[in-house]
Formats: C-alpha cells, sequence, structure tokens
C-alpha cells in the first residue's frame, strides 16, 4: 500500500513537471516571438499621429518630403537623451538637411520647459510631439530611452537604435539616410 503512494507521488511531480516546463517554454516563446516579427515589419515609416506642443495634431502626412528623418523616442529624465539634444544643438549644421522629430509621453507642461531650455527645438527642421496615448512606442515597440529611428525620405527604415550612441555615429547613418533622398 505504501509502495502504490509513493509510485503516485512520484509520478504526480513527475508530470507536474513536465507540465510546468512545458508551459514555461511555451510563454517565453509566445512572449518574445511577436516582438521580433513586429519590429521586424517597420521596414518603413508607419502612419502616426501625435500632438504637438500647442495641442493641434502633427501626423505623417506633415513631413517633409524631402529630407531624411531622424526620430528620437526620449524622455527629459533620462541623462542620455539630454546629453543628445545639447549635441545636435551643437552640431546642428551637419544635421540641417534632416527633418529631427522627438517624440516623449512626458505632460505637455514637462516637454514645454524643455523646449524652453534648448535652444534646439527653435530650428525649424526639429519637431517636439507628444505621446499622449503611448500609441508611439507601441506601434514602434519602443520601450527604452533614448531609441533613434532613421528613415530615408522615402520613409524607408535606414537604421534603428536602442540605445545611445555617438555622435558621429548619428552623424554617418542621418548622411547616408540623405544620401538616398
Amino acid at each position: 500500500m505504501i509502495k502504490i503512494w509513493i509510485l503516485r507521488g512520484v509520478q504526480t511531480i513527475f508530470v507536474s513537471s513536465v507540465l510546468f516546463f512545458l508551459y514555461d517554454g511555451y510563454s517565453k516563446v509566445k512572449r518574445t516571438a511577436p516582438v521580433l516579427s513586429q519590429k521586424s515589419e517597420l521596414t518603413y515609416l508607419p502612419e502616426f499621429s501625435l500632438e504637438n506642443l500647442n495641442g493641434g495634431s502633427y501626423d505623417h502626412k506633415n513631413l517633409n518630403e524631402c529630407m531624411a528623418y531622424l526620430i528620437i523616442y526620449f524622455n527629459s529624465d533620462c541623462s542620455n537623451c539630454i546629453d543628445k539634444i545639447e549635441l545636435l544643438n551643437r552640431f546642428y549644421d551637419k544635421f540641417r538637411n534632416t527633418q529631427i522629430i522627438f517624440v516623449s509621453t512626458q505632460p505637455r507642461e514637462d516637454l514645454i520647459a524643455v523646449k524652453e531650455k534648448y535652444p534646439l527645438f527653435s530650428k525649424p527642421n526639429v519637431l517636439l510631439l507628444i505621446d499622449a496615448k503611448s500609441y508611439f512606442s507601441a506601434t514602434f515597440k519602443a520601450f527604452s530611452y533614448p531609441t533613434f529611428f532613421i528613415y530615408d525620405n522615402e520613409k524607408r527604415l535606414v537604421e534603428r537604435i536602442d540605445h545611445s550612441i555617438g555622435i558621429k555615429s548619428l552623424l554617418q547613418i542621418t548622411r547616408y539616410a540623405s544620401r538616398n533622398t
């Protein structure tokens, strides 16, 4: 009688362990597979509509067709993001042929303060847009700060960078995108 209970106990533990490992492996595949496929689908700039600081909307139809695009998903509390703002301002002349779009989920008041603090945002080809509903981050799969998206004038993705990058590398990639314009 004791042998039967021990055998059933071992059998239950074995079956439970197998089921746990099967479920754990399946759930990991299920979580990562869509992100990889969705990331690879963004070879062209998707349609978008975001808010500008005046409360109006700005969408993909407003893009300057003759320029390459540098879209930066950022947060003003991110020190790497602020460094890039300052460096882009310092080397602005080299990015003059690129439309630079900063996108953030921060409140309008915070972004107005950022715009007033950094002269880069007064340049004609630099925009600061609000992603109030996290549409941009969900569509573009941007989950870290800063994330850079560089598109050519035909809205083809040239490069996506999910981390901070040196200004020289950023300049090389945007120049490459501009050559295709």
